[in-house]
């Protein structure tokens, strides 16, 4: 018999795997061996960088102006390797994961007890967001003879070497995101406050860049011109407010609905402030900020109100249906129960719809009879004030949709209390992976899009990565938003 066959065979009587090639560590394990330091004749140690519970890459990056390198993490350490044969050698694998079941983890290489700092770093954000705060990770090891071009596993596929958490702190982004925004300009009298803040997902600033803010422009301002500047908190802490770091256009007096913003900062010396945006027309818009591409966008809405007995009969309290340009109505969600009518308006100056004699007809008469909800829950909204109709949908099941569970029936979701707000436990099966929420097990009542914006028939949403999340989607107000937790 040749000798890497004799070899073999005594590998595999003292526990190790076959001479076959490498097994496929992305599996998971059931009923995994307990982790060891020790196993067949080969000891490992941890190395000096995750000796301890803490890990903070920026420790093995350097920056040199706009150039950055990465270095090696020293990981694991041989302590020896008893009766190998004369040319063997021992290397390794890490598994890095976020759920301490290693359910999502990814296989990293192992070269000379180290592994890519950049790597881990790109690892990291993959599987617990771009966020700079430390986070909890897992590593554990594999361990492999190599002779005479033959590679063979330590043990079997549930040995694994030196695992345990670590609290990992990622590289920085390029870009800061602060938690809070605020508009100022015409709407505060130029006064640095937090009367006017933008509104967020639940979600990490940095997965969901994305703020909001509705805005509402007389004729008188707009003719006037409505001026508008966003301020980061971080101008407002402190004795002294800081003008510098808010973001505005580049040029002063921009009257783009749309563009690009700049951050103030400092060249040389010299402060060099962004200018402020001016809108000179009339209406209620949304402003989105993007803080990480740092744009704006000043989306012009039209609103119908919907007053009831669910809402105390305040258009300001109730919810908001949107105008669709392709459809040619208003649409959106709403929580009725009972009588209740449309309004343009927030308040009762305006257009007013009731009902008429005709089921599904409405009037726009002063004096018509108000509409009525039989079942007190959530309905889908479509109205065509043009031809003064309406349908109302009771929404009797919500849910998400997509590769997941490969388009088939919905994830049940469960709704709260006044039915606006529905949360449920959704699967997927890795990152990037596209679905939606639908309502009553049909197309024509879903939504997609942005988390923080999402819209009817909107694009297919990204999955977050692999696992199990707690997904909870808000129709409460526009934008409907929606957010996710993993368990």
């Amino acid at each position: 018999m040749k000798k890497l066959g004799i070899f073999c065979a005594a590998l595999l009587a003292l526990g190790f795997a076959s001479c076959d090639d490498k097994s496929d560590l992305g599996v998971a394990q059931v009923n995994p061996q307990e982790t060891v330091m020790s196993a067949n004749g080969v000891s490992v140690d941890f190395g000096s960088a995750i000796a301890g519970n803490d890990l903070d890459l920026n420790k093995f990056v350097t920056k040199s102006g706009e150039t950055v390198k990465y270095g090696q993490i020293p990981v694991i350490e041989l302590v020896s390797a008893e009766d190998l044969p004369e040319g063997a050698n021992v290397s390794f694998e890490m598994q890095l994961a976020s759920k301490a079941d290693y359910s999502d983890a990814v296989t990293i290489p192992v070269e000379n007890g180290a592994v890519s700092a950049q790597v881990w770093d790109e690892t990291f954000r993959s599987q617990l967001g771009r966020s700079p705060k430390a986070k909890d990770q897992y590593v554990r090891f594999a361990s492999y003879i190599s002779y005479n071009g033959q590679l063979m596993r330590v043990g079997t596929t549930d040995t694994w070497f030196a695992a345990k958490k670590l609290s990992v702190t990622p590289v920085p982004m390029d870009f800061v995101i602060e938690q809070n925004y605020y508009l100022i300009g015409t709407v505060t009298g130029w006064e640095l406050n937090k009367n006017y803040p933008f509104s967020h997902t639940d979600a990490d600033v940095y997965d969901d860049p994305n703020f909001t803010i509705t805005v509402k422009i007389s004729e008188d301002q707009a003719a006037a011109g409505w001026w508008w500047k966003i301020a980061p908190e971080s101008t407002m802490s402190g004795e002294k407010l800081n003008w510098l770091p808010c973001c505005g256009p580049a040029v002063n007096g921009d009257e783009a609905l749309e563009g690009t913003m700049m951050q103030g900062y400092t060249e040389n010396g010299k402060e060099i402030e962004a200018q402020a945006g001016c809108i000179k027309q009339a209406g209620t818009y949304m402003l989105t900020i993007n803080m990480e591409d740092m744009t704006y966008s000043f989306k012009k809405m039209e609103y119908l109100y919907t007053p009831g007995n669910s809402n105390g009969w305040s258009q300001e309290a109730s919810q908001v249906l949107t105008y669709n340009a392709e459809k040619g109505i208003y649409m959106g969600y709403a929580h009725l129960n009972g009588e209740f009518k449309f309004s343009n308006q927030p308040d009762w100056n305006g257009t007013n719809y009731g009902s008429s004699d005709t089921e599904g007809a409405l009037s726009t008469d002063g004096g018509a009879g108000n509409l009525n909800a039989a079942v007190d829950g959530l309905y889908w909204l479509e109205v065509n004030v043009k031809e003064l109709t309406y349908k109302a949908t009771l929404i009797t099941s919500f849910g998400a949709i997509g590769d997941m569970n490969g388009w088939g029936a919905q994830e049940p979701f469960t709704a709260s209390e006044d039915f606006l707000v529905w949360t449920g436990d959704v699967t997927f099966p890795e990152a990037g992976k596209g679905w939606k929420f639908r309502a009553n097990d049909n197309w024509d009542i879903n939504l997609g899009g942005e988390p923080s914006n999402l819209v009817w028939n909107g694009a297919d949403i990204p999955a977050p990565g692999a696992g199990t999340y707690t997904v909870k989607v808000d129709l409460s107000k526009v934008p409907y938003t929606c957010s996710w937790v993993a368990k």
